[in-house]
């Protein structure tokens, strides 16, 4: 992360020597500051404010006491009453501009930022105060500019060296930002912030036990910087260390209690372990935050209590999820419960075939009018987790619990099941999500040891444009997979419903095309990611899932490494082919 706190100008201030005695109320002042004693700073600089209302470098003292306690619209008066009486020093407009942009104040700290540049253009805080200006803005590239002329003005300065380095991790230069972050550690051995980005040079480049050294020791450094404790449980996290990463956030939040990440990812690692009963309650704190469980719906929550017989429902996250979660409205069935359920618009037709007792309406701003109604209980469908499944023995057995359109299904079954193919096979490969879809995917060509099984008919259950990497496959391995123009992964997730339904056995990444096979009861294989991009909900170890009893779970036995699930799958498909 960039350091956008204020860099304090070498110069003193009124005739001040650089050396001050310790006597000095101001150097005091500034010692108790520099240990984080506000109070006493406090008391020292309004001791000299008391006899010299107007002392310049006092009003800059208490003004960084003032935003250090969380005022800075305090600060920005002493600071401004300060440049009535020091106009032509930059140190004033430095601090001005940093106590503006922590109040989101842009202008106005470009404003004092430039000031400072015309006033101190050799003065590194001149330029580390319009960098991160320009940062704030969005000018990436100017805000480069602003810390590498930091540097040159003063090339040992920490600050602008993690400031330029970050620029550099931000743009994909790994070698380049390690270098900065180092020299920013040479001049500052217990600088968190650089010691924390170093960290996340190496954990980009996969050396996690390098990043994860690093982040410890800046937490050592600054035990109230939180970003490494959380870095920490993250590069655990990323090569399954999952106990472990999930010890880091216990001690994380025992440090900031309140800390709603550091609540979520908890909640995720404790459900990835099994252990519902404490996650459930840690990952409710997600609930309307569009990167945990967004987006917000204008809903009020109310728990499911004795006695309810109608809910308001509403879906979260992807269409993924949203079959996922959707397991437990049989629940809610079997127990006389029925009322609306908000999904996404895709999954409308599907799930009104599929659940009695439940209406399904599309997201709307404003809601539906069905979602207007009196309910005995509201919340998100996956908050039932919470109601429902507090330990694996609360997982049914299932057979399937979305029924696809069986016209649909026969028809397709036909068509796939033509030329003598006696089995008919789905394949998915690629993922969708927004982050890690890397290491959830495969290359199709991997596949090989599965397509080139004899006596099987293979088709494309991968959605997006794919039919350039299916015909490449064609001629690569000399299989033949269908790739089926009428059906619309994306947009006819009902269609798609009924193409899965028609196979007998599906062999698919962790992406939708699984979430459906183990949806409506069908066979199915998913090969999983050892550690990063492996989702909570296939739990850790197990060859099978609590979720869909129908699918067998192959994870990879070394990171990256897909040849030992994909062999795997390519016995266990090759087995189901002779004893269907």
């Amino acid at each position: 992360m960039t350091d956008t706190r204020t860099a304090t100008a070498h110069a003193p201030l009124q005739g001040d020597q650089p050396t001050a005695p310790v006597a000095d109320p101001r150097a005091r002042a500034r010692a108790a500051l520099a240990a984080g004693r506000l109070a006493a700073a406090a008391e020292f600089c309004d001791a000299i404010l008391a006899r010299e209302p107007d002392d310049a470098e006092a009003l800059v003292l208490r003004a960084r006491i003032d935003r250090s306690s969380g005022d800075p619209m305090q600060a920005i008066e002493r600071l401004r009453r300060a440049a009535r009486q020091a106009p032509e020093h930059p140190a004033v407009h430095i601090e001005l501009a940093g106590a503006h942009l922590s109040l989101g104040r842009l202008p106005e700290a470009a404003g004092s930022a430039e000031a400072a540049a015309r006033l101190a253009p050799a003065d590194a805080g001149s330029w580390l105060a319009i960098g991160s200006v320009r940062y704030a803005l969005g000018d990436k590239l100017g805000a480069r500019d602003a810390f590498a002329r930091a540097v040159a003005c003063e090339p040992r300065n920490p600050k602008a060296n993690n400031n330029l380095g970050m620029m550099h991790l931000e743009q994909g230069q790994l070698k380049q930002a390690a270098e900065r972050f180092e020299r920013a550690l040479e001049a500052d051995p217990n600088y968190a912030v650089a010691r924390n980005n170093l960290g996340t040079v190496f954990d980009a480049a996969g050396d996690h036990a390098a990043a994860e050294a690093l982040f410890t020791s800046a937490s050592a450094c600054d035990v109230d910087y939180l970003e490494p404790r959380h870095n920490l449980a993250a590069s655990l996290a990323k090569r399954g260390a999952w106990a472990e990463s999930a010890r880091t956030l216990e001690a994380l939040l025992v440090v900031a209690p309140g800390d709603h990440r550091a609540l979520w990812n908890l909640g995720e690692a404790k459900l990835r372990l099994g252990e519902f009963g404490a996650g459930w309650p840690l990952w409710e704190t997600g609930i309307g935050t569009d990167d945990y469980r967004g987006p917000a719906r204008p809903f009020p929550r109310k728990p499911l209590g004795p006695g309810a017989t109608r809910v308001l429902l509403w879906g979260e996250q992807g269409v993924g999820e949203e079959l996922l979660f959707a397991s437990m409205l049989p629940d809610l069935a079997s127990r006389g419960i029925g009322g609306v359920v908000e999904c996404d618009p895709r999954l409308v037709p599907l799930f009104a075939r599929s659940f009695r007792g439940f209406r399904f309406v599309a997201p709307t701003n404003p809601p539906a009018p069905e979602t207007m109604g009196a309910f005995d209980a509201s919340m998100p469908v996956a908050s039932l987790g919470g109601e429902l499944r507090g330990a694996i023995a609360d997982f049914p057995r299932h057979a399937g619990y979305v029924r696809p359109d069986r016209e649909r299904v026969a028809a397709l079954r036909a068509r796939y099941a033509a030329d003598g193919h006696d089995r008919v096979v789905g394949i998915s490969w690629m993922s969708g999500a927004r982050r890690e879809a890397a290491e959830k995917s495969i290359d199709l060509l991997a596949l090989a040891p599965v397509l080139r099984i004899p006596g099987i008919r293979f088709v494309s259950l991968q959605y997006g444009s794919v039919a350039r990497q299916v015909e490449a496959a064609r001629a690569t391995l000399g299989v033949d997979i269908v790739h089926d123009p009428a059906i619309d992964q994306l947009r006819d997730l009902d269609g798609f419903a009924a193409q899965v339904a028609a196979m007998d056995h599906v062999v698919t990444i962790s992406n939708v095309a699984a979430h459906l096979a183990g949806a409506l009861g069908r066979p199915g294989t998913v090969l999983l990611p050892r550690a990063r991009g492996l989702k909570w909900q296939w739990l850790l170890e197990r060859p099978d899932s609590p979720w869909y009893p129908s699918l067998a779970l192959l994870r990879q036995r070394a990171e990256g490494d897909w040849s030992d699930p994909i062999a795997r799958a390519a016995k266990r498909v090759a087995e189901r082919r002779a004893n269907p």
